[in-house]
């Protein structure tokens, strides 16, 4: 499973403006033309993919503004702070493993400051959270978070979902959905409508009349 790193202030920046990066430098490849669901996912995956692969040095800096940087490492797991940190955020994608379209994505929409779905504010209407099959130390994963849902309901879709049995020490779920306990869920393998709609949303890529998903 990835990583979302955590910091001591994390929870006092969770709905503060300035959390997110409001000058969002994948939205200027993205062409007023071309604002479909699929054009989206494609420039994630390619900036990050293409920074690692293509960059002279061993890491890549996505310049956002004054003191305001992406750095994409390829180091050891999948893992990235939630939203916008001062002086500079590190995204870690090793080689193997993690360069993969929804994990690529997932990764980044931590760093443009998404949760996991399950910790959503509102996530206790639509999942259970099986704390005894939770391995210990995993905890903290599961946290509910006081965040900003822009409008969109709780998507089992989503690239920020995580598998019924994420961190379970016995095999036994660990997420369980209320609407249906069978469901299944957590291995999505690109960005969601609920996905592209969000971080069209907070960062305005696109005018919402002209996403179109296919």
């Amino acid at each position: 499973f990835n990583t979302v790193i955590l910091t001591v202030h994390f929870m006092s920046r969770m709905c503060e403006l300035s959390y997110h990066r409001k000058d969002l430098i994948i939205c200027r490849f993205i062409s007023p033309y071309d604002c479909t669901a699929g054009a989206i996912a494609f420039v994630l995956v390619e900036f990050t993919q293409n920074a690692l692969r293509c960059s002279p040095l061993p890491a890549f800096g996505a310049v956002f503004g004054p003191l305001e940087f992406t750095l994409i490492q390829q180091r050891p797991g999948c893992r990235s702070f939630v939203g916008r940190q001062d002086g500079g955020q590190k995204l870690s994608l090793q080689k193997n493993g993690c360069l993969y379209g929804s994990t690529v994505q997932h990764e980044v929409l931590h760093a443009l400051g998404f949760n996991h779905e399950q910790v959503r504010s509102d996530r206790d209407n639509y999942v259970s959270i099986h704390y005894e099959n939770i391995g210990e130390g995993m905890e903290h994963n599961f946290d509910k978070k006081k965040t900003n849902n822009l409008g969109t309901p709780y998507d089992f879709t989503s690239v920020m979902q995580y598998p019924n049995d994420a961190f379970s020490k016995n095999g036994k779920p660990t997420i369980v959905a209320k609407s249906d306990p069978k469901m299944k869920f957590g291995h999505a393998a690109q960005l969601s409508v609920n996905d592209i709609i969000r971080v069209n949303k907070l960062y305005k890529c696109c005018k919402e009349k002209q996403i179109y998903v296919f």
